[in-house]
């Protein structure tokens, strides 16, 4: 569901205009214009993937921001953000005794998922696909 606002557009179109005039962009307005969380994007700055510059933003100089270019921005981007699986499918761990996922099986149709299941303790059993 996107919200529209007095002229129709969807909010995530009125502030990719907003943040298309900007040169740099600081972590919040990264964020938003990948559609990512803030976290997400201070990970990658704290760990060197994502290049910033920091900018004080006060007079004596203890306070400050990043800024994160355009340009690393979209190299970050088309490095790091677009990874997705080859199947389309998120990825979840499920934490089951072997008797819960049989009746898992059961109810999504077993024989089409069992294959899709693995086994994160091998020193168990392996599912069964009844």
């Amino acid at each position: 569901m996107t919200r529209k606002n007095s002229k129709t557009q969807s909010v995530e179109e009125v502030v990719a205009e907003q943040l298309a005039d900007l040169a740099t962009l600081t972590i919040p307005q990264a964020a938003l214009a990948l559609g990512l969380s803030e976290h997400y994007v201070r990970k990658a700055v704290r760990s060197g993937k994502l290049p910033t510059t920091k900018v004080a933003t006060t007079a004596d100089g203890k306070t400050w921001r990043h800024e994160i270019t355009r340009e690393a921005l979209e190299a970050w981007r088309n490095t790091s953000v677009t990874r997705t699986r080859e199947d389309g499918r998120n990825k979840f761990v499920v934490y089951m005794s072997p008797e819960e996922v049989e009746k898992l099986l059961k109810v999504i149709g077993g024989e089409d998922y069992a294959a899709t299941l693995k086994r994160a303790n091998l020193k168990t059993a392996p599912v069964s696909e009844s």
